[in-house]
């Protein structure tokens, strides 16, 4: 049986190229919202450019989590995976669901009217009495 390392389940990376013109706008947000969290629930940035290019590994995080992700850019959070070039509008809208309460200001998950939804991109997420809930 093989064990699960913790941080599959715990860890918050972003796995980029450099040179790649979608990891560079998911690493600009990505600061962005950094900036908004609190500072031990934070996302990390991990550039995999010499493992892919050379096969060096700079970072051991790279082995442990190449075999979950074929493309650039790749987020991991608490065991969800944004894989590849999703929009930037439903990237944040995935992270603010999924770290709801790791803001320094909670945010209210933004209300699409013509939906008569609330912007969580998570079907597991619902928005009920003023707290997000995900399952």
């Amino acid at each position: 049986m093989e064990m699960i390392n913790p941080l599959l389940k715990k860890g918050r990376f972003l796995f980029v190229l450099e040179g790649c013109d979608h990891c560079q706008i998911y690493k600009k947000f990505i600061r962005q919202i950094n900036m908004e969290l609190k500072p031990d629930k934070r996302i990390q940035v991990i550039d995999c450019t010499s493992y892919n290019l050379f096969g060096i590994s700079d970072n051991p995080l790279i082995e442990l989590f190449e075999r979950y992700f074929d493309g650039f850019p790749t987020l991991f959070i608490e065991g969800g995976i944004k894989s590849g070039a999703n929009t930037v509008e439903e990237c944040k809208a995935w992270i603010n669901a999924r770290l709801f309460n790791d803001f320094e200001f909670p945010k209210e998950p933004e209300y699409l009217p013509i939906l008569r939804s609330y912007a969580t991109f998570d079907k597991s997420c619902k928005y009920y009495k003023g707290r997000l809930i995900c399952n």
